[in-house]
């Protein structure tokens, strides 16, 4: 099965940007084919990932760790959401059975008071 993986590039700042350095094929381990491909950030992008993340910190630290909370249950969600498409990339991309790449790649979203 062929699953061409897009790549909506890095979250730099509040918006999505297209890398700007070298077109990288991923490839399955175990068949050779072709899955996707991804554009890599340049360092110069990596640099004002890093800068917008050091920016936006004081801000995220000063909201009540509720609302901090709150919003992190939302990723879980939309996570847990996708979570077989994930699973499914990911088995693809690195070789894990599929249940593996479920619990371990795609994480907890769905499990609440760990």
């Amino acid at each position: 099965m062929a699953i061409v993986a897009t790549s909506t590039g890095a979250f730099i700042g509040g918006e999505w940007v297209d890398g700007d350095g070298e077109q990288i094929d991923v490839h399955s381990p175990s068949t050779g084919e072709l899955l996707g491909s991804v554009q890599a950030s340049t360092p110069a992008q990596v640099d004002a990932a890093v800068a917008a993340a050091k920016a936006a910190f004081p801000a995220w630290s000063e909201q009540p760790a509720p609302e901090r909370g709150k919003l992190l249950l939302r990723v879980a969600e939309a996570l847990e959401a996708r979570r077989d498409e994930i699973a499914d990339i990911i088995t693809h991309e690195v070789g894990m059975p599929k249940p593996l790449s479920a619990a371990i790649q795609v994480g907890t979203g769905g499990r609440r008071g760990l």
